[in-house]
């Protein structure tokens, strides 16, 4: 499975609609990026997971796993259905969670998709240590580092 191309598929709309850029990280993480801030679409064994990359500086970054958030508090039963019955296979799994993600964040997240922060604003004063941030990874802070702001 090539998950760019998987990630380019499955958020066509979303990146045409809100004129994002895609970025490759590596193999099994791929960028979709905004307005001074990029969403991680990841895979691993577990499934898909995002995180919104923000940028807090100049060569600065934060990053935060909102999976869970999205899923709990935007996604609609309609975007959970999409999921399905996958097959065994990882890559069945994958294309799967993708289905999910892409439908949630294109559907329900068009101000997270326009560079809006208001949401992590509330997120942040709801549960300041939950949502302070994380340092990126290198292979994720070197495919940061390469984009013209």
């Amino acid at each position: 499975m090539n998950f760019k191309e998987e990630v380019e598929r499955s958020f066509h709309e979303a990146i045409l609609g809100h004129q994002l850029q895609v970025r490759t990280v590596d193999q099994s993480e791929v960028l979709l990026v905004g307005k001074r801030f990029a969403l991680s679409i990841s895979h691993g064994r577990d499934g898909v997971e995002i995180g919104y990359v923000e940028v807090v500086g100049d060569g600065k970054y934060s990053f935060l796993s909102i999976t869970r958030f999205l899923g709990v508090l935007r996604f609609l039963p309609e975007d959970r259905a999409l999921f399905g019955a996958p097959g065994g296979t990882v890559d069945e799994q994958i294309r799967a969670s993708l289905r999910v993600i892409s439908s949630g964040v294109t559907n329900r997240c068009s101000d997270i998709l326009e560079g809006e922060k208001s949401w992590l604003d509330s997120l942040r004063k709801k549960d300041p240590a939950a949502y302070k941030g994380e340092a990126l990874s290198v292979p994720l802070l070197a495919a940061m580092s390469s984009i013209n702001w």
